[in-house]
């Protein structure tokens, strides 16, 4: 390969850095909270469900509902899945894949608005559903996140408290949403699109890896070089 194509290769990878991924996802539900009506909207968005089980080949995205997770799951997402909760399972993404905490929640008020900050906006979480949404019963309970670890806040209630974090681990990714948002889940509320952003939704605060960073700017240099050595080839002199 020339340094042209080196360094456009380079650029390439720059480009697909932090790509959305594909919309249609293999999603398997854990815990128990309208189950039913949420395997019902996933397969009616393009997305398959599959049964609750300890194997995850072939999964892409396990959603957590109020109901911890166990070494096989934290296994799943560090080697490259991605995970959503709700409500209580929050507590254990928090705590065991991205060193956080939660100190246990509670009623906030019926229809409470959920903003998204601009790391949430970033990690598409909005798309669909505008700068902030409220949802009736499904956005009332939420869980206190009293130490973010290594994750972003995604989404706020009133006060600026945090309502969503998320972060990479390992791999993969983590979605921490501590609101009920599974509650009387309605199809036709807002909370069902974040549902789908988060499931298919970009990693935020994503930061390329050395090696990658060192790629990309050898790549730039080497366009760079080589667009100076074209023009002084194609230069014409005169007697």
């Amino acid at each position: 390969m020339n340094v042209f194509l080196r360094g456009t290769a380079a650029v390439a990878a720059l480009v697909a850095f932090g790509a959305v991924p594909a919309s249609a996802a293999t999603v398997m539900i854990k815990g128990f909270n309208s189950n039913s009506a949420i395997s019902s909207f996933l397969t009616a968005n393009g997305h398959t469900v599959v049964a609750n089980s300890s194997i995850y080949t072939g999964v892409n995205a396990v959603v957590l509902l109020r109901a911890p997770g166990d070494a096989a799951l934290a296994s799943f997402i560090l080697g490259g899945g991605r995970l959503v909760t709700e409500w209580s399972g929050a507590d254990w993404a928090m705590s065991n894949l991205l060193g956080g905490s939660v100190s246990s929640g509670g009623f906030v008020g019926t229809g409470t608005t959920v903003t998204f900050t601009a790391a949430g906006v970033a990690a598409g979480l909005s798309s669909g559903v505008g700068p902030s949404y409220s949802a009736g019963p499904a956005s009332e309970f939420f869980r206190n996140f009293s130490n973010v670890g290594t994750g972003s806040v995604l989404a706020t209630r009133p006060g600026g408290i945090a309502a969503i974090v998320g972060g990479s681990a390992g791999s993969g990714y983590v979605v921490a949403n501590g609101i009920d948002w599974a509650d009387s889940f309605n199809a036709s509320q807002a909370n069902g699109q974040v549902l789908l952003n988060s499931i298919v939704g970009g990693n935020a605060g994503a930061v390329p890896e050395p090696a990658t960073w060192a790629m990309m700017i050898g790549g730039f240099g080497a366009i760079g070089g080589t667009m100076r050595y074209r023009r002084r080839k194609t230069g014409v002199s005169f007697a």
